[in-house]
């Protein structure tokens, strides 16, 4: 077993001090599989799968340890279900003046894995700590949930399972640990509470009972079609549902599957407010929130393409519609780009450093501010970052307030070295526009007589290609290449032999679209002077000379000089800034060159290209750990699931990282947006 010791030594004062959060590392508890994780109080649970346990994360003690076993050289196992995967803890809301929307967590963890038909019941208590009831069921499980004991009620334990025919939901009450100890081998009483024919439950979430209504027994349920099933059941379903009378109360508008679902306490005071870093000055439509007022899922991109639905959405718990975000305008999915969502957790007043850009009376500076923002979305990713997103406005935190604006401009040579203006100005000859939400970080070269795509160093033998008469030659480009413009006449064709590009060239003289789908390019037959050509290339001429080339996207398109040759980079809106109007046409950028002999010195020659950069002025607040030599953290690459909770007053994200087997603590304050993190952060393992 590995063991690492630190210790804080204060030299100018002699004595011992405090160690801070990076600095802090705990014994290893050989963890084996760590999947999931989930708290009750001060306890972190969390799966040691290839081990058949569950391992217990003191958050209380000095310094954080893992819970010890009677023998105190080695940590607690709880042994459990084999291979348990996934945990799930007793959870409640107040009802009462008191306590109203404060979450309570129960007295038991539950465990599951994949295709089993078991469920661990541990008992969370520090006096227990242990399994108390191992309850096998019907079916194999798919997806679970439970509600804690209230007025000295039972815990309620719903679970999913799955059969031939379809989904089941069953509903179990739980006495306390000792009466479920009395039981010995008998299992307290299951009941069906709903069938769900051709379909598969994905996730369920107990959801808040409310003041006037707190014995309510209210979930969340996502559902999707069995593949083999027909097409009579719906794709996809997310509602809330009512398990006492069985009864659908609510369809819930995701517009895709979900496979994972989320809610939150109670909001006392949505707004905030601060004259650094505002980020987005907007009222909030609900000045408080209460207990469960939205339901968050992440979106399941199996079965509808990853780009095509990813990322989380939020719903009004009540009305089932899209949340609404700032802009007055149901809410954008909160992205993690290309990657996939692994985890997510709301976390209320939780303390970020939030670092800003802002307009400085010398220009753009960037300043920070520790806040308590009212509640935050985390969101672990498959690319190793981690998101926090606004909550309350249904937005992600926009770290840049200065908007869309011009990064650079330059004028280059063919081999990359830049041209020395004589005459003229780059801020005069290179126009964009942009629109904030739509443009995006990105630089567009614009070659003059550029080479255009799937059309460079073909082969001339290829009668597939190019066929040559006495006269003419005709060169086989595609239809599409004649639909979208991409050749046009007067474009160039240049030939090359096994010595090099042949001195004379080929002008395209005029394109024609075949009724087999064939698009073709004629030019004059091949040049005397060019010996034995092997191969040819196009590219761009005529009134349209440029090709346009995005650093993000490849070619784009091509344009010419003026306004009547500008071009046009289509996009949509990835982003909603304040002020946003969804009347206003989206566009990355309108490309716009001003060239004549009077205004620009020297011209261009072929291979030459403007360049423009971009800057979205949109800067979420992304971040990943830093995995360098020297860290101790080479593992944490892949995060997992996340929980939040705040012990002595300091905010804390805790997240499953099977990639390490381990479980990483971030002091979310201390966490700096947009780079790799190391300090406050701790692994325990």
């Amino acid at each position: 077993m590995k063991r690492f010791f630190f210790v804080c030594l204060s030299l100018s004062a002699g004595l011992l001090g405090g160690c801070s959060d990076s600095q802090t590392i705990v014994t290893d508890a050989g963890l084996a599989g760590a999947y999931d994780l989930t708290f009750v109080g001060n306890y972190i649970f969390i799966t040691s799968s290839d081990r058949n346990e569950l391992r217990v994360l003191d958050l209380g003690a000095s310094p954080r340890d893992f819970v010890r076993a009677p023998n105190p050289l080695e940590p607690l196992s709880i042994p459990v279900l084999q291979r348990p995967l996934n945990l799930t803890r007793d959870v409640s809301y107040g009802t009462t003046d008191a306590d109203l929307g404060k979450e309570t967590a129960g007295p038991y963890v539950y465990a599951r894995s994949a295709g089993s038909q078991e469920l661990s019941v541990v008992a969370a208590a520090p006096e227990y700590f242990k399994e108390v009831k191992r309850l096998g069921v019907g079916g194999f499980i798919t997806a679970f949930t439970a509600r804690g004991p209230r007025g000295g009620g039972n815990s309620i334990l719903y679970y999913a399972t799955q059969s031939p025919e379809g989904a089941t939901i069953y509903r179990m009450e739980l006495p306390g640990p000792e009466a479920l100890l009395a039981m010995g081998s008998e299992a307290p009483p299951s009941e069906i509470r709903l069938s769900l024919p051709g379909q598969t439950v994905t996730a369920l979430l107990s959801l808040p009972a409310t003041r006037e209504a707190p014995e309510q027994e209210h979930l969340a349920v996502a559902t999707r079609r069995v593949a083999s099933e027909s097409q009579g059941n719906p794709a996809f379903r997310t509602f809330r549902w009512d398990a006492v009378s069985g009864q659908v109360l609510q369809e819930y508008a995701f517009g895709a599957p979900v496979r994972l679902l989320a809610t939150h306490p109670r909001v006392e005071k949505t707004a905030f407010e601060t004259q650094i870093c505002a980020l987005d000055a907007t009222t909030p439509a609900k000045s408080t929130l209460e207990a469960g007022a939205y339901v968050f899922g992440v979106l399941d991109e199996s079965s509808c393409g990853q780009q095509t639905c990813s990322g989380v959405l939020a719903v009004d718990a009540i009305t089932g519609e899209l949340a609404i975000d700032s802009t007055q305008l149901p809410m954008q999915p909160i992205s993690v780009g290309t990657a996939l969502p692994t985890g997510l957790t709301l976390a209320p007043a939780a303390a970020l450093q939030i670092r800003c850009i802002e307009q400085g009376s010398t220009g753009l500076v960037q300043v920070s501010e520790f806040q308590a923002r009212p509640l935050v979305g985390i969101v672990p990713a498959s690319n190793g970052q981690i998101t926090f997103f606004d909550a309350v406005k249904m937005r992600p935190f926009d770290l840049d307030s200065t908007g869309v604006r011009i990064g650079s401009r330059t004028y280059l040579d063919a081999a990359g070295q830049t041209r020395t203006i004589t005459r003229g100005s780059l801020d005069q000859i290179i126009d964009v526009q942009m629109v904030d939400g739509a443009t995006q970080d990105d630089t567009y070269r614009l070659v003059y007589q550029g080479l255009l795509p799937n059309l460079v160093g073909r082969s001339l033998s290829d009668a597939a290609l190019v066929q040559c008469s006495s006269t003419e030659c005709a060169f086989q480009v595609g239809a599409s290449a004649l639909s979208q413009r991409d050749v046009e006449a007067q474009d160039t064709v240049v030939l090359a032999n096994d010595a090099g590009a042949c001195a004379t060239d080929l002008t395209v003289t005029r394109t024609e679209a075949l009724a087999d789908g064939r698009g073709i390019a004629f030019t004059p037959s091949l040049p005397p002077d060019c010996a034995n050509p092997v191969s040819f290339s196009f590219r761009a001429g005529g009134n349209r000379p440029f090709a346009v080339y995005s650093d993000g996207q490849g070619y784009v398109g091509r344009m010419g000089d003026g306004a009547t040759g500008q071009f046009t980079v289509a996009g949509g809106y990835f982003f909603r800034p304040p002020g946003f109007d969804p009347n206003r046409p989206p566009f990355k950028a309108l490309l716009t060159l001003y060239i004549n002999r009077e205004s620009l010195a020297p011209l261009p020659q072929r291979g030459d290209q403007f360049t423009v950069s971009t800057v979205s002025g949109y800067i979420p607040f992304v971040f990943s750990v830093d995995t360098s030599s020297g860290t101790g953290l080479g593992a944490y690459r892949l995060p997992g699931p996340v929980v939040y909770t705040e012990v002595a007053g300091t905010s804390y994200a805790y997240i499953a990282y099977p990639s390490a087997d381990g479980v990483l603590q971030f002091n979310t304050a201390s966490i700096l947006s947009n780079t790799a993190n190391s300090t406050g952060l701790v692994p325990y393992e």
